[in-house]
């Protein structure tokens, strides 16, 4: 998620851990083939070093489509797949 934006109600961020906590009402935006996909969750957590999301009952809005998700993990390395990228 190099080129995306986002807010959520409540963070944390451990330097030592690498981890960024979004509490709640998260939303992002980011560009995945071409367009851009607008994501809702109730909560998400990011890995530095591994560069993994996960994403707790999210919503993915994307040209064509929207994928829902109870719980879903995606590594912004990932995110060249078609719109089933929330994987």
């Amino acid at each position: 998620m190099e080129q995306g934006t986002g807010s959520s109600m409540g963070a944390t961020y451990d330097s030592e851990k690498g981890l960024l906590v979004l509490d709640r009402a998260v939303e992002l935006t980011t560009r995945h083939g071409g367009g851009t996909v607008q994501v809702h969750a109730q909560h998400a957590e990011f890995e530095r070093e591994s560069q993994l999301c996960r994403l707790r009952a999210a919503t993915a809005g994307y040209q064509g489509g929207e994928a829902t998700a109870a719980t879903r993990r995606f590594s912004s390395a990932r995110t060249d797949r078609r719109p089933g990228w929330m994987r």
